[in-house]
């Protein structure tokens, strides 16, 4: 259990520090100014690959094989791609962005309620990161919420509750279109793996809702450090056109270019581990980062989807045989692998390598 003290003086210190109009980071935020990082290359250029959600859904099959190839190459060389086109209405997407935004303005008080120590309680609100990252600080708020297996809310705003129950049910038909997809990119039945991870009855989907204030020092500082998820897939809704999200590309940081009504589908931990052996090793989870920006504020909406919290993360074992493909990785339940995640310092790919055999 995090110490929920300590959590709290992280947040009354990000307050009084957006507060204080300060021109000057303190070192401790400064994670994105360092020497290293002043040599990144950021490839301006790269377009990621882009998905018409509606061609996967069309019943010619000439169509459909098409997209499903090209989900399938977009995962082998980016690990992610834009979905356009898909089943998420655009006002229901800018409700929930407008219900988080509700949250996130109501008075700090209000919001330190659901400050938590309690890593799966059903509503968690926080700042920065986790707190393994005892002498690093990140720019940003967040309102996690579990959504699935059982549903959980905030109370305030009032309609967020409806709205997000809606927006769930949506994307749960979007993403489970999307897996099928993936899957079938291999020559796999979605419906076996579906029925052996428990996708339909026990899902683990967690709303991580992001607030990224200005910042005074956007060059210094960043929103979230380089990482990987610990989903199956997460799916992004962004707001407005800033490019803070960065992926990982061939080693250089590509930004994640805002399109209206997007969404964005990364690959996780959870499904490299899974896919180790069926794809060769070559679906892999995808590092990613967010900047931050001294003129505009940012929210997302992430959907963090995952089996259930008692199933065993490990390769599939029929794609596993003996000494000619064996496991890459140890089996441990997929709660057991969150909670190393979240007593990890999160950098890079370090927590999966815990796995490693």
């Amino acid at each position: 259990m995090a110490d929920f003290s300590v959590e709290f003086a992280r947040f009354e210190e990000f307050v009084e520090l957006r507060n204080s109009r300060t021109t000057t980071l303190p070192d401790i935020y400064r994670t994105g100014g360092t020497a290293a990082a002043a040599n990144e290359a950021i490839a301006e250029e790269e377009e990621i690959p882009t998905i018409d959600f509606s061609l996967l859904m069309s019943d010619n099959p000439d169509q459909r094989a098409k997209i499903i190839k090209d989900i399938g190459e977009a995962c082998n060389q980016w690990g992610c791609f834009i979905v356009v086109n898909h089943d998420m209405p655009e006002r229901l997407g800018t409700r929930m962005l407008e219900a988080v935004a509700g949250f996130f303005n109501l008075p700090a008080e209000e919001k330190t309620e659901y400050m938590s120590g309690e890593l799966f309680g059903g509503v968690r609100f926080g700042t920065s990161n986790n707190l393994s990252a005892k002498d690093v600080r990140y720019w940003r708020e967040f309102l996690r919420v579990i959504v699935q297996p059982t549903f959980n809310s905030p109370a305030k705003p009032v309609n967020f509750r409806e709205i997000s129950g809606e927006y769930v049910r949506r994307m749960r038909g979007i993403y489970t279109e999307l897996l099928r997809a993936l899957w079938e990119s291999l020559g796999v039945s979605w419906s076996s793996v579906e029925e052996m991870l428990r996708m339909e009855s026990a899902a683990t989907i967690v709303l991580v809702n992001n607030f990224y204030p200005e910042c005074p020092q956007p060059e210094a500082a960043l929103g979230q450090p380089p990482h990987t998820d610990n989903s199956l897939v997460s799916i992004v809704m962004q707001s407005r056109n800033i490019s803070s999200l960065q992926v990982m590309h061939r080693g250089k940081w590509v930004p994640v270019k805002f399109i209206p009504n997007s969404l964005f589908f990364l690959a996780g931990d959870i499904l490299e581990v899974f896919m180790q052996i069926v794809s060769n090793g070559i679906y892999k989870s995808l590092l990613h980062r967010v900047k931050v920006s001294s003129e505009r504020s940012k929210i997302s909406v992430v959907s963090f989807i995952g089996t259930s919290l008692e199933s065993v993360v490990a390769p599939l074992p029929q794609l596993v045989d003996g000494a000619d493909r064996p496991a890459a990785f140890r089996a441990v339940t997929y709660k057991e692998y969150i909670e190393l995640q979240k007593t990890q310092m999160l950098l890079g790919k370090s927590c999966l390598d815990h796995l490693r055999l």
